[in-house]
């Protein structure tokens, strides 16, 4: 298979462009992952996981 250099050009545009994609799409879930955390943190504050000065209060 012989690549020539507008091919190889146009392979690498390519993948630089699935790449850049993949890349948005991870940070754009990643960023709603964290504001619906966020939003259950305020909505049903305690429900998630124990507060840790609590638990540490009572220890004492």
């Amino acid at each position: 298979m012989k690549v020539n250099r507008h091919d190889y050009a146009r392979i690498c545009g390519f993948t630089h462009f699935l790449l850049k994609r993949t890349y948005s799409m991870v940070v754009s879930a990643f960023n709603e992952v964290y504001i619906i955390s966020i939003a259950v943190d305020l909505l049903l504050p305690g429900m998630r996981e124990t507060n840790l000065s609590d638990i540490s209060i009572q220890e004492l």
